[in-house]
């Protein structure tokens, strides 16, 4: 994003595990990441920041979360989803930015994405 019009994607595919490093059954999964947001609008919301976990046919399985330009601005914000569902299969983590056409924009950032994939002790 950062600019008008703006339609920016980014997305990674990974396969959540059955089993742990220790052979034992995975019973939980969590994806984390920090997400910044700067913007000129005076109104809001008109542009967007989507969450989504795609299948591997990158069809939207589930928006884990939508951010807009009248969210906390300038500083950087934490999220974590359990995504549990999904053990066991590939899936994308994909990452969407959007801007409308108004003359003042609006910037989205995403860092530290993780997934963890949790056994029991």
């Amino acid at each position: 994003g950062g600019y008008s019009l703006a339609n920016d994607s980014i997305y990674q595919t990974v396969s959540i595990p059955t089993t742990g490093p220790s052979g034992k059954t995975v019973t939980s999964a969590w994806l984390s990441y920090y997400w910044y947001m700067t913007t000129q609008k005076t109104t809001h919301p008109h542009d967007y920041l989507y969450a989504k976990i795609r299948n591997s046919s990158s069809y939207d399985l589930r928006t884990l979360e939508v951010r807009n330009d009248g969210d906390i601005s300038n500083t950087w914000n934490y999220s974590i989803f359990d995504v549990s569902a999904y053990i066991g299969q590939t899936i994308q983590i994909y990452f969407l930015g959007t801007d409308d056409s108004n003359l003042h924009t609006t910037a989205f950032f995403v860092d530290d994405v993780a997934m963890s994939a949790c056994e029991p002790r």
